[in-house]
């Protein structure tokens, strides 16, 4: 599925981590018992956990007003804004872990990292995003680009069917990116849920859009990383850390920011995020492994991922078509079928049947 947290976030955590387990030793040495060491343990994990958690809120807030005042400032829709300048920004932990997959010969996660994000944003994202407020649409444009994200996502079976992507697909796919970045950006500028007022001073909404990306991203993988060792300290297993907080770490920062676009009504923001983060994964991030080495498809390993990925994107044009919005109800089907994706990619017995494939 998806690729494990990137080793910076867990470097993030390690200056206080040395200090407690100074600590630690000096309480060992005084025979201080195991119970107050793991205390202490928790208790720092759980710090590091409510601080990186703090700075995802407050870096949230940042993003989608740095965004909107962005939008105005440069005359673009907020669809366009959520797909060129947030997609671009919570897709470079998907980018990194693409390009370093590759140079290391790991196809594979490249593979998983690109369709087990996808799937992620679309059923779990926009599942929870829609349980806070039904995701309104009221832009043909919209739609057209749901269709183009439909076309897209069919890249995967054509490329299962070839077996591999090589430099020249993964080059090819690069292009379309560039393409398709380039017909978004033509986008009329009234294309957006409510206008937006020009920002008295411009030239910081750029410089809060950066800051606020860089603290998101960090805190982001800091709070998956001690996630994590909560989960071990609780002995829970690692089959189910790896399905649950492991997997859902590339997701965390479009997780955020869609909630907070929610929450301010910024419907176009939200749907331009998802969409541009499926859409990245597909063509830049695919592409770019592709073009560093061959990344070859194991039907076996990828064919259930890219089913749920291509079925995902299916439904999701479906109900924007129909409805022209994505509601509550809606939201909880996604979120139902992502539970499915998890239970077959793990193999987990549902109702005397075994879904592993």
């Amino acid at each position: 599925m998806c690729a494990e947290p990137v080793d910076w976030a867990l470097q993030a955590n390690e200056l206080c981590r040395q200090t407690i387990w100074t600590k630690i030793k000096l309480g060992e040495r005084l025979n201080i018992g195991t119970e107050i060491i793991f205390a202490m343990e928790l208790i720092t994990e759980l710090f590091m956990f409510g601080l990186a958690t703090f700075a995802l809120v407050v870096s949230s807030k940042w993003v989608v007003d740095s965004s909107k005042n962005l939008a105005a400032i440069f005359k673009l829709s907020e669809f366009t804004i959520g797909f060129i300048f947030l997609a671009l920004a919570t897709s470079l932990p998907e980018l990194a872990v693409s390009i370093i997959a590759s140079t290391e010969n790991a196809g594979e996660i490249v593979v998983g990292n690109v369709l087990g994000s996808n799937i992620a944003n679309i059923l779990l994202v926009l599942g929870i995003s829609a349980l806070i407020a039904d995701i309104k649409l009221k832009d043909n444009e919209l739609l057209s680009n749901a269709d183009i994200l439909l076309f897209i996502t069919m890249i995967p079976l054509v490329l299962l069917w070839n077996g591999s992507v090589g430099p020249v697909s993964g080059a090819i796919l690069v292009i379309l990116f560039v393409f398709y970045l380039f017909v978004v950006s033509k986008m009329p500028a009234d294309i957006q849920i409510e206008k937006i007022e020009q920002p008295k001073y411009k030239f910081f909404a750029p410089i809060v859009f950066v800051v606020g990306i860089g603290i998101l991203l960090i805190s982001a993988n800091s709070m998956v990383a001690s996630a994590v060792n909560i989960a071990e300290l609780a002995n829970i297993s690692q089959t189910v850390i790896g399905l649950t907080i492991v997997a859902l770490g590339t997701s965390v920062a479009e997780l955020i920011v869609n909630i907070r676009a929610m929450m301010r009504r910024s419907y176009g923001l939200a749907l331009g995020n998802i969409f541009g983060s499926c859409v990245i994964n597909l063509t830049l991030v695919l592409g770019a492994g592709g073009i560093i080495n061959r990344i070859f498809f194991n039907y076996d390993i990828a064919g259930p991922a890219t089913i749920f990925a291509v079925g995902s994107v299916v439904f999701l044009t479906f109900l924007l078509n129909k409805y022209r919005k994505i509601g509550r109800r809606h939201g909880l089907l996604l979120l139902g079928s992502y539970v499915v994706f998890i239970a077959v990619e793990s193999g987990i017995t549902v109702f005397g049947v075994p879904t592993g494939l």
